[in-house]
């Protein structure tokens, strides 16, 4: 988590943080997301547009990967990989 927000949260945030997710508490490194996020200081914040921007953009890309790894090069995929491709990341019991 440190290494993520660059050190702009409170210590006790941090802390408590850290502790719920079960993470041990490192050394700040400033990512270059960190860094066009919140600046090289790590006092900007992040307005709701640019984030909602940035996670339409990030979801678009993944979703063009997804589509392209089935299609194999093609424009269209068939029944059975758009299927594999909606339960991909799903976990069903034996019995669902």
């Amino acid at each position: 988590i440190r290494r993520l927000l660059g050190g702009s949260m409170k210590e006790r945030d941090l802390d408590e943080l850290s502790k719920r997710a079960g993470l041990q508490r490192r050394h700040a490194v400033d990512t270059t997301l960190m860094i066009h996020f919140f600046g090289k200081d790590g006092t900007n914040e992040l307005r709701y547009e640019d984030f909602r921007r940035f996670m339409e953009n990030l979801q678009h890309e993944i979703l063009e990967l997804e589509f392209h790894e089935f299609s194999k090069g093609h424009d269209t995929i068939n029944e059975l990989d758009f299927a594999k491709i909606l339960l991909r990341y799903t976990y069903l019991e034996p019995d669902e």
